[in-house]
């Protein structure tokens, strides 16, 4: 059966050591050793919920805790190690994570709110969804929206970041369900951040809410 099923959860920033722990507790290895390669603690923070999402978002579906372990493609995309019946994506931006789970391939972004503005557009934005993006009541949002459903387009392809990203025009996608060809987007906005999802099926159930929120889930369903 097809599904896309999607997390947001804001908050990471205020995570306390015992709930880190708690969540590292069901992390492997070399997670734990990335999250704690990070100069900033934010960054660890966001690297530590964002897989714990993963986890809860993999036991959920799959009522089990024996995740497969997850290996890179050449591309650096990431997949679940001899597993043929799902997928994810994952990202993380200033005090948020977000985590897709799939029965095809998916690609996600969230994204804050872009400050430095003309930088970006110069570099990603087609000249209508440069045109939209000035017309708009708060162009800073509507960059960071058509930015988010960039990135989860070319995570979707595994081709990550690119000069190229002026060349696919987003502006009929923005903030709402659009579907072209095979694949599905969804862009979405809660006024702090913006989410972007490309899928091959659309998108069954999103849920946001404060990362503390799935830890106290999660707990009562140990």
């Amino acid at each position: 059966m097809s599904f896309v099923n999607i997390l947001t959860a804001s908050g990471t920033e205020e995570l306390t050591d015992h709930e880190l722990t708690f969540m590292m507790s069901f992390l492997p290895e070399s997670r734990i050793k990335k999250a704690y390669s990070y100069i900033k603690p934010s960054d660890m923070k966001n690297c530590i919920a964002v897989y714990f999402l993963l986890f809860y978002s993999f036991y959920k579906e799959r009522n089990s805790r024996d995740m497969p372990a997850v290996v890179c493609a050449d591309t650096g995309k990431p997949y679940f190690d001899n597993e043929k019946s799902l997928f994810f994506s994952l990202s993380h931006c200033r005090g948020a994570v977000c985590c897709g789970l799939s029965s095809s391939e998916i690609g996600i972004d969230i994204q804050d709110r872009i400050t430095h503005l003309d930088s970006v557009m110069d570099f990603a934005m087609s000249s209508n969804e440069k045109k939209l993006i000035s017309l708009s009541s708060d162009p800073y949002m509507y960059c960071s929206g058509l930015w988010s459903l960039k990135e989860a387009f070319l995570k979707y392809t595994g081709k990550g970041l690119t000069e190229k990203m002026k060349m696919f025009d987003f502006s009929d996608c923005l903030w709402k369900t659009k579907q072209r060809g095979k694949l599905h987007f969804l862009s979405l906005c809660d006024n702090e951040y913006s989410a972007g999802i490309c899928s091959e099926c659309q998108v069954c159930s999103y849920e946001s809410r404060n990362i503390r929120g799935y830890i106290s889930e999660f707990r009562n369903w140990l």
